[in-house]
């Protein structure tokens, strides 16, 4: 075994050993860790040999037998082939929320929506450049201010033979009408609906232009998607200082979604939420809670992690610009929505010059696929299980542009937050019963 790689967590609640080219996850107890992290250091081992051949030869056994591969499997990059298309129909939104990235849905630029002639373009440029799309995903601002190029879309995609590519949106859930009901029962697969938990902590942030709160409108809408059509739907929440102001945890509002409003919820943290917080509400959870709270409960940080030690397998990077795309109102290409309107991040247009077509965007589009291929994260032990979010890890935002290196303050923070999760991993595969409770919950949410 590769000592490096061994990373052990000293914890109040469960010592742990996390041998990462394995996807390993040992509990230990503190007289062992600091065995292990003492010979670790110092590669020196004076009274127990027997401790250090015992792990070494437990870790070689485990690999052996699930005979694993440390590479990440990543299927080859394919130019025909997307797996999704975030499509920004409306460069506008009618709410104004006090935390949004997109600046009330514009991005900084100039409030508008997609037109029938730039619907057109993009349909030809897809049928032109692309031999499958799994799905295409409305967005914005907020995607039904423009429902007749949504509807026109879905049309002309539905009555060719070439591409069949699914259709979903990201909502706010405040347009609810026959003509938008219909072009969801008819076409769409799938929608999410924000909303950020009962209706008194909702309205603090998501309001519109003129102040008022939008959850009467949010909760019509589900009702109204549930009884008139087959959609999958699913929630997301933006979990807030306010949250944490008014009494709320990431439980709660998980149980909310599940008992109130009878949805599976996703649960994300604000960026600009306290990053110490959301370490000591992880750290907070213990084997006791873990017993007696309602499994449901836990947040999708957790199942996302939990998910891989399940698999056997590494967190893999979003391959932005590659397997996802995103066509802004104009026609302008970017890797992600999130970097919509920053300009050096663009890939060209589909009116012009772009990835596809073109070499001057080449250097973009080469840094975007081996943005993690460098030496900090190749040397790093939370590599395999490191957020897949290609933005998080390397998005300069004072510069506004990707970098070939992680961002030092995400890095420290993320390494954190996993070592906070990964004792109660740990605390759940002392006991077979609740590993395997735990094991079908996450199944069904699958």
């Amino acid at each position: 075994m590769d000592w490096n790689k061994l990373h052990i967590i000293k914890d109040n609640r469960c010592c742990v050993a996390f041998y990462a080219p394995a996807m390993l996850l040992l509990p230990l107890d503190e007289n062992k860790a600091d065995i292990l992290l003492t010979y670790q250091k110092y590669m020196v081992n004076n009274s127990s040999t027997d401790t250090i051949n015992n792990f070494v030869k437990q870790i070689e056994s485990f690999i052996k037998a699930k005979n694993l591969s440390t590479d990440e499997g990543i299927v080859a990059y394919n130019p025909k082939n997307i797996t999704k298309i975030m499509l920004c129909v409306s460069n506008d939104c009618n709410l104004r929320c006090k935390y949004c990235y997109a600046a009330g849905g514009s991005y900084m630029q100039k409030r508008g929506l997609m037109t029938l002639e730039t619907a057109k373009r993009f349909i030809e440029f897809c049928n032109n450049q692309f031999e499958s799309i799994d799905r295409i995903i409305f967005f914005g601002g907020e995607p039904f201010l423009n429902i007749d190029v949504i509807e026109y879309i879905c049309e002309s995609f539905d009555e060719q033979n070439k591409l069949k590519p699914k259709f979903g949106a990201v909502t706010n859930g405040t347009i609810c009408n026959e003509r938008v009901l219909n072009v969801v029962n008819k076409y769409f697969s799938y929608l999410s609906i924000s909303v950020d938990g009962p209706k008194n902590i909702h309205d603090i942030n998501r309001v519109d232009i003129n102040g008022n709160g939008s959850f009467d409108r949010s909760k019509k809408f589900i009702s109204a998607i549930r009884n008139n059509t087959k959609v999958n739907l699913a929630c997301e929440a933006t979990f807030t200082q306010q949250h944490i102001e008014n009494g709320y945890t990431r439980s709660s509002i998980a149980n909310f979604f599940s008992k109130e409003i009878g949805l599976q919820s996703s649960i994300i943290d604000d960026m600009h939420i306290n990053k110490s917080e959301v370490l000591n509400y992880w750290k907070n959870i213990n084997y006791e809670n873990l017993k007696t709270e309602k499994l449901d409960n836990l947040t999708s940080d957790f199942w996302n992690l939990f998910e891989l030690f399940i698999n056997n397998e590494c967190n893999h990077r979003c391959r932005i610009g590659a397997d996802i795309l995103t066509i802004a109102h104009n026609g302008d290409i970017y890797p992600c929505h999130q970097l919509n309107g920053k300009e050096k991040c663009k890939l060209g247009n589909i009116f012009g010059d772009n990835v596809f077509n073109s070499n001057h965007y080449e250097k973009n589009f080469n840094l975007l696929m081996s943005v993690d291929k460098n030496d900090k994260c190749n040397n790093c032990w939370c590599k395999n299980l490191c957020s897949p979010c290609t933005i998080s890890r390397f998005f300069n935002e004072k510069l506004s542009v990707i970098e070939s290196n992680p961002q030092k303050g995400y890095c420290t923070f993320i390494k954190q937050f996993i070592e906070t999760l990964l004792p109660i991993i740990a605390l759940l595969r002392k006991n077979t019963h609740l590993w395997n409770l735990v094991k079908n919950k996450m199944i069904a949410k699958l």
